[in-house]
């Protein structure tokens, strides 16, 4: 067991991470070097975990696939997705895209190409407005406020990765290693800056003293978690699943106006 799985677990963690297959979907007819449509555009476990393996580390705008449009077969797989887009800003209109991934002979997920319905002048202005730092303080430097980390001991031997948006007042703060993501972020105002648009099945609050935060996912598992005070916006999301007892523990870290 990886040390990120390890101390997750100590708080309440585990993940479920699903894996990236080299095989197409069942039902296509496939031809090498020509688009097939697909028979089935549904989205499937399998294919989510292509798309989402693709996407990672890719800031700025959501993309939610909602059907598999064709997939063509050269030296590995292509996929073309119908997606559902928006800016990860506040307010942001959902709106459609295409996006088209690469899987490889041995699996790994890489985007090939993305069409946007955006007009290309409001999409060049918008179109990522994060920035990485190389420290924590640099980014509070950038939004101008501070950001509590979670205790050590939840992240220790995770690669750590911030990043900042002077424009979107909000920082970005994740945590990753090869058992999956963890990703935090803090913002002013009082909207969901999750960046999250999976349309989960379980959505209920839970109360810890004055603080309520609305956690999200399927079943007892819980994905994403969203809250506010009176200042700001914050947000955690997992690649994997949280249980109440981890959610208290990453809540009451990183959020400085409640005692728990």
């Amino acid at each position: 067991m990886n040390k990120l799985m390890k101390l997750m677990f100590a708080a309440g963690l585990a993940f479920s991470m699903a894996a990236c297959s080299a095989s197409a979907p069942e039902g296509e007819k496939e031809i090498v070097g020509g688009w097939t449509e697909a028979e089935d555009g549904t989205i499937t476990d399998e294919l989510q975990a292509k798309f989402d393996k693709a996407m990672e580390g890719f800031t700025g705008v959501g993309y939610t696939p909602v059907k598999l449009l064709e997939t063509q077969l050269v030296s590995g797989t292509n996929y073309k997705f119908l997606c559902e887009a928006q800016t990860v800003v506040p307010g942001a209109e959902k709106r459609e895209a295409i996006v088209v991934i690469y899987e490889d002979l041995e699996g790994n997920c890489s985007i090939l190409e993305i069409q946007d319905s955006q007009p290309e002048e409001e999409s060049t202005s918008m179109a990522n407005p994060w920035h990485t730092v190389e420290r924590i303080d640099e980014a509070q430097e950038a939004v101008g406020f501070e950001f509590s980390l979670p205790v050590v001991d939840l992240y220790n031997g995770a690669d750590i990765s911030y990043m900042a948006s002077d424009e979107l007042k909000i920082i970005q703060v994740t945590f990753q290693d090869e058992g999956g993501e963890i990703c935090l972020r803090k913002g002013v105002g009082d909207e969901d800056i999750s960046g999250d648009y999976n349309d989960w099945p379980d959505v209920r609050e839970l109360s810890y003293g004055d603080l309520t935060v609305t956690v999200k996912g399927s079943g007892e598992d819980i994905h994403t978690v969203i809250w506010n005070d009176s200042e700001f916006s914050y947000s955690i999301t997992s690649e994997g699943s949280l249980n109440e007892q981890a959610v208290s523990a990453l809540v009451s870290s990183i959020s400085q106006t409640f005692e728990f």
